[in-house]
């Protein structure tokens, strides 16, 4: 879905290929998997441009929001994990012998 939304915000799959550290040929395999699962063309593709369908208009400010939460709870146990990991415990004894 990361690849779609690049895709879509950028409208070149060699910027997007780049921007995701995969090919190109990446990029246009995982579009044309999404198109196939959901039955419809996202993008309109020619040698010198990229648009994005109204299907995909449609999937992107539904999906965008879904992979936004998804960064923000990633973000948010990491931290709680970061924080449990730097807390220290300190004890003393009442005797030299403990």
């Amino acid at each position: 879905m990361t690849i779609f939304i690049n895709l879509a915000e950028t409208r070149s799959f060699s910027k997007t290929a780049i921007n995701m550290h995969v090919t190109q040929p990446t990029v246009t395999h995982t579009i044309k998997s999404i198109e196939s699962e959901i039955g419809t063309q996202l993008f309109n593709t020619n040698k010198h441009y990229v648009t994005i369908t109204e299907n995909g208009k449609t999937f992107y400010h539904d999906i965008k929001p879904l992979i936004n939460n998804y960064y923000s709870a990633l973000q948010n146990i990491k931290k709680k994990n970061l924080n449990a990991a730097s807390q220290i415990t300190i004890g003393y004894s009442y005797t030299p012998f403990n």
